[in-house]
């Protein structure tokens, strides 16, 4: 069905909750009535947020189901909507306005008075409905439009409480709708109530535990891992399955970079039930299975901002451990042609370690792939702190012939202090600062 430009669809449980809330009147007559004002007023009401809304630039479809109407505002990336917290207000006022408009002019056309009983059923039915429903409407209760309005009017002048103010209005008065909609045995209003309360009191407990696991993700990045544990434990009951997952993958990771295998395969046995799969999980136990490409295809699926936050710390770890088994793990992955800032990231996390030979094997490897003068750099550093001048040397001028050319950095790098007094070194120097692109003999 279309109407003014727009799709309608109506749902066969609309039809059946209009029939159930009209049923008292027990006529049939009055019934079908009841069901027509209903019908008519529901999609007056989505009308008014379709109509502003398509005057944004959004392509709305209304929906007639068992709550009421529902408009939809799909978005076009070719031509992208107006957005922002006056657009959302008018939107959200737009159908309760249009409902008092609807009112307003039945009561205009009513005021002579009818005779018929039917027709006064109907005037009754329109105000009733439009009227009084929109007015109920305007409550700050979300997800109503007056919630809805609340919330935009709450962005614009306290930003800071966007969130949480319209959900703990909500909360409040939800809770008080309920208990008056007991005492006066208004079973529908009841159950929109508790409806509201539960929704606002979900979307609160989601926030305020994405607010922990984004804490616990700047304790994992600050390295303080028994704050982590703590603040996984308090995650006891999370609110969703993605919490759930995100405390489970964060579980895995805590146990692999403290080098728990136990630990980490019981963990992975938990998220394994969820049915969920993280690319970055599986590259981890495919390359333990010697699935290298495998492995290496499962990587390149995650961004470069992951890896750097979680691979960089969890080799870097396995580096440390004395376990031999932990070591092998790292170097395979050191082996791994990680993305160039990748590499870059985790070949400093190794050098900062003293993980010298490993922080080389990434250098040296990422200078094969890239020809780049920083590569060539960073493995001569490597070499000079592991007491190899020799090979230390002979990068240096790789380095140079690749582009290096700040001839400053070399002289102030503590890294290359073992270098200094070799006549090599001077000599690369000073091919540096005259910009000689002669490999020196």
């Amino acid at each position: 069905m279309k109407l003014f430009g727009f799709e309608i669809k109506i749902r066969t449980e609309f039809l059946l909750v209009a029939l159930l809330l009209g049923y008292a009147l027990e006529d049939a007559t009055a019934i079908a009535i009841w069901c027509g004002v209903l019908f008519v007023s529901i999609l007056c009401h989505e009308l008014g947020h379709a109509l502003v809304a398509r005057y944004f630039g959004y392509r709305p479809w209304i929906e007639l189901y068992r709550m009421g109407g529902l408009t939809h505002c799909e978005t076009d990336a070719a031509t992208p909507p107006r957005t922002g917290w006056l657009v959302e207000l008018a939107i959200s006022l737009a159908g309760p306005g249009a409902g008092l408009l609807l009112g307003g002019v039945v009561y205009l056309a009513s005021r002579g008075g009818s005779s018929d009983a039917m027709v006064r059923l109907f005037t009754e039915q329109m105000l009733w409905v439009n009227v009084a429903w929109s007015l109920w409407n305007l409550l700050p209760v979300l997800p109503m439009d007056g919630g809805q309005a609340f919330a935009a009017l709450v962005t614009r002048f306290a930003p800071r409480y966007g969130f949480s103010l319209p959900h703990w209005v909500t909360v409040a008065l939800a809770t008080l709708g309920v208990v008056a909609a007991f005492v006066w045995r208004q079973w529908w209003i009841a159950y929109m109530m508790a409806l509201s309360l539960t929704r606002s009191w979900r979307a609160l407990r989601e926030a305020r535990q994405d607010k922990l696991v984004n804490r616990v993700w700047e304790l994992w990045d600050s390295g303080d891992l028994v704050a982590v544990r703590r603040q996984l434990a308090a995650l006891a009951r999370p609110a969703t399955d993605q919490i759930r997952h995100k405390k489970s993958e964060l579980e895995i990771f805590l146990a692999l970079r403290a080098c728990d295998a136990k630990e980490a395969k019981a963990a992975f046995d938990r998220y394994a039930t969820s049915g969920v799969s993280s690319t970055l999980l599986r590259a981890v136990v495919s390359l333990d299975r010697g699935e290298t490409d495998e492995a290496a295809r499962l990587i390149r699926e995650n961004s470069s901002a992951l890896l750097e936050r979680v691979l960089v710390p969890l080799v870097a770890a396995w580096a440390d451990a004395r376990d031999s088994t932990w070591l092998a793990r790292a170097e395979a992955w050191v082996r791994l042609p990680l993305a160039v800032d990748v590499a870059h990231a985790l070949g400093a996390k190794l050098f900062y370690a003293n993980h010298f030979e490993l922080s080389l094997e990434v250098h040296e490897r990422l200078f094969e792939r890239t020809r780049a003068q920083l590569a060539a750099y960073n493995a001569a550093c490597c070499l000079a702190r592991a007491g190899q001048p020799d090979d230390a040397l002979s990068w240096l001028e790789r380095a140079r012939v690749a582009g290096l050319s700040d001839a400053e950095l070399i002289l102030r790098d503590a890294d290359l202090n073992t270098l200094r007094a070799r006549p090599e070194f001077t000599r690369i120097l000073e091919a540096i600062r005259t910009g000689s692109v002669d490999r020196l003999q």
